[in-house]
């Protein structure tokens, strides 16, 4: 067995022997440079600060500010699919497999980092994957384990050096030199284990890039166009096909993408992409590590947790299979995919389940926004998150951000609410209370209709033996008249009519292909697409138009040292 030293060792002789990537830099990918601060350890992080302006390259102003040329380290699961379809092998990466929370995107181009202690973990995790699934790895090999040379090394290296860095252009020299000078100390089995570490750690593997070609503005290069492909619609690496098109350079047509584009669309996992961007919008990459009061909520555990997921997930798929993709058939359906954990918490009849779509009482559930999961997300450990669940569909319905609390101000209550008072009694004096009124006054209508909805989900009308009062009014800027409602369920279904939350969805869509924040620079663009999006209101097609728009957009090259590393 390896040492962890001798691994790092030659990890750190591969790596050096790599080169280097133009804006690889401490800010990206510190714990290859000078150990910063990236992300959470064993997380994808949620470090979501803009990172750059941009815009469409069909119709640019002139004095338009581009996006910088950049490099994305892959989102947790992008990357396990990226080493299981390397290593040809059922791979778990436990620690990095899921992040804390957040507002925004985990895929936008600086949102996910590498510290020390998450790149040794990930390190560590590899080798123990490699080496207990040595032998299936090695009947890859076209000779044993045992008998490995150069030649028979080499021979494996060019296809899985293609899955893994997703380019025809790595070198084997540095990885069959890397094998040569550990076998002799190791022996076969763990220097082979080693030179799969190093390989799947390398840069190259471990981030994408969109540094495009030579000159001073640039679109991405033909194997850059395939990553970005992959990875927003399966949400994994290029296929062989998708390879073939990056290396003889069609894929650089804009036709021959969208073709490309519509194959995988059309594939069995070409809902992938989708459901990550519906499952990120809605706060969902922070599920699997929710945890919750063992005494308030006992029911609550980690198969319960999976199972509201599983919930989600199928819902998504019966909606963009089922029902056209329709996005107001998600806002306002009235079904859900229910297992027997699930049928007490909805309060339907176990017998009612048989694989199919449940119809849930129509006077407690109204669409995405009610499903457990996505409640659950929006809810913290002890109870209902009341003020966060109100900031969160305000940014997910609407696309309205609220300002950070201010330092030093709490939202105290005043004196004289009775303990078991509900949380609107307790809260709604802050509406009359500056500076906090700023921000509860348009955040208390959304949190409080929530509030029938604990904090696992489960739908009620008593808080404290007080009667929950979720009705309230919205007054979105575009109407003189606000939307006035009795519950939540009223409200989603008022949204579902209004242009507003058609035209937040485009948004989120162009924060999420863009990797950052849009900028008056998107204005046209998201227009153009709102528009079409409001007549027909197709994730699909949306998701196609935004894929096709982002990848065509000229960069501004950041510095003149990039050098492609393997």
């Amino acid at each position: 067995m390896a040492s962890v030293g001798m691994r790092r060792l030659a990890l750190a002789c591969c790596l050096v022997s790599s080169g280097c990537y133009s804006g690889f830099s401490a800010e990206v990918a510190p714990a290859l440079e000078t150990g910063g601060d990236g992300g959470n350890p064993g997380s994808d992080g949620d470090d979501t600060s803009d990172d750059g302006d941009g815009t469409d390259d069909t119709d640019e102003p002139a004095d338009a500010e581009l996006d910088p040329t950049r490099v994305w380290r892959l989102s947790a699961s992008q990357y396990e699919r990226t080493v299981a379809g390397a290593l040809g092998i059922d791979v778990d990466l436990s620690r990095i497999a899921w992040t804390s929370r957040t507002d925004d995107f985990i895929n936008y181009a600086n949102a996910v980092g590498v510290d020390d202690v998450f790149f040794a973990s990930l390190e560590e995790d590899l080798f123990a994957v490699a080496s207990e699934n040595i032998d299936t790895i090695g009947g890859q090999l076209p000779c044993g384990l045992e008998a490995l040379d150069e030649a028979c090394l080499s021979e494996f290296l060019g296809p899985f050096l293609r899955k893994a860095h997703r380019t025809d252009a790595t070198p084997p020299e540095p990885y069959l030199d890397l094998y040569a000078n550990l076998q002799p100390i190791q022996g076969s089995r763990d220097a082979f284990a080693s030179v799969l570490v190093a390989a799947l750690l390398s840069p190259k593997a471990f981030f994408r890039t969109q540094l495009g070609g030579d000159g001073e503005d640039v679109t991405m290069t033909s194997y850059e166009l395939a990553e970005y492909l992959a990875y927003m619609v399966w949400n994994g690496p290029p296929d062989d096909q998708l390879l073939a098109a990056a290396a003889d350079g069609s894929l650089a047509d804009r036709d021959a993408f969208a073709a490309e584009l519509d194959r995988m669309l059309a594939d069995p996992e070409g809902n992938r992409g989708m459901i990550e961007f519906l499952s990120q919008w809605l706060g969902l990459t922070g599920l699997r590590g929710m945890e919750k009061n063992p005494t308030a909520f006992p029911e609550f555990d980690e198969a319960m947790r999976a199972s509201m997921h599983t919930s989600t997930l199928e819902l998504f798929e019966y909606v963009l299979d089922e029902h056209d993709a329709d996005f107001r058939t998600l806002l306002t359906t009235n079904v859900s995919f229910v297992d027997e954990r699930l049928a007490g918490l909805y309060g339907v009849e176990a017998s009612a389940m048989d694989g199919m779509p449940v119809e849930l009482p129509p006077d407690e559930r109204r669409g995405i926004f009610t499903h457990p999961a996505v409640v659950v997300a929006m809810s913290d450990a002890g109870g209902t998150a009341v003020i966060y669940r109100g900031k969160a569909l305000l940014n997910r319905m609407l696309c309205q951000d609220l300002p950070p609390r201010p330092a030093g101000v709490e939202p105290t209550p005043p004196a004289g609410i009775p303990d078991d008072a509900t949380t609107r009694e307790k809260l709604q004096s802050l509406e009359e209370t500056a500076p906090c009124n700023s921000c509860h006054i348009p955040m208390h209508p959304f949190s409080f209709a929530m509030e029938q909805y604990d904090g696992v989900g489960r739908f009620r009308t008593l808080e404290n033996d007080q009667t929950i009062d979720p009705s309230g009014q919205v007054l979105l800027a575009t109407s003189p008249e606000p939307i006035v409602f009795g519950d939540v369920r009223a409200l989603i279904d008022s949204l579902a009519d209004r242009p507003e939350i058609y035209d937040c969805l485009v948004k989120q869509g162009v924060r999420y292909t863009q990797g950052r924040r849009e900028d008056s620079a998107d204005d046209d663009d998201i227009a153009r697409l709102s528009e079409t999006f409001r007549e027909t209101p197709n994730i699909r097609a949306l998701f196609r138009d935004l894929v096709i728009s982002a990848a065509f957009r000229t960069r501004a090259k950041e510095n003149d040292d990039a050098c492609i590393t393997p």
